[in-house]
């Protein structure tokens, strides 16, 4: 009910004059549902900003649409993955920011994949990272890439720090 009850908010405060009713609906879908960053993803409309709360979230986000990942705090909202796959995927020309977050990633197998295990795969889009700390969670072997582009892809990482992959930004 809870659930139910937060999903039609958001579908009822969709601009940018509702921000506070949309961040404390964002919260409060994870921190007391199961609902995941990426169901909130697929949810949203283009352009929107998601709010992540502060505390731990796994899990793989593929980004289907231009959208802003924004973090309570960098230091403090914290998504990872240990996956084949990107921690968070931009895998057509889209604007995406993200912000105030640390991305932690590392490959689940030896099996090459593709798209690689990493933290950041953009490929042909727009991507602003700003105020992230991008950091491996194992050795360089299961960590080999942080931020890997493709294509077209024009990325600004600002204010961001990366920690522990052998090939940082590729």
């Amino acid at each position: 009910a809870i659930k139910n009850s937060l999903l039609r908010l958001l579908h009822i405060g969709t601009t940018r004059r509702h921000e506070a009713t949309i961040k404390d609906c964002h919260y409060n879908l994870l921190t007391k549902t199961d609902i995941t960053i990426q169901e909130l993803v697929e949810l949203a409309k283009e352009g929107s900003v998601i709010h992540i709360p502060a505390g731990t979230h796994e899990g793989v986000i593929n980004l289907t649409k231009s959208i802003t990942l924004m973090g309570a705090d960098r230091d403090t909202t914290i998504l990872t993955a240990k996956a084949d796959a990107p921690l968070i995927h931009v895998p057509r020309k889209l604007d995406v920011a993200l912000q105030s977050l640390t991305l932690k990633s590392q490959v689940e197998t030896s099996e090459r994949s593709d798209p690689p295990g990493c933290a950041i795969l953009a490929k042909d889009s727009k991507l602003i990272v700003r105020d992230c700390a991008i950091v491996a969670l194992g050795s360089t072997t299961r960590c080999p890439l942080g931020v890997y582009v493709q294509g077209f892809a024009e990325v600004q990482l600002l204010g961001s720090h990366f920690e522990g992959y052998d090939y940082p930004i590729l």
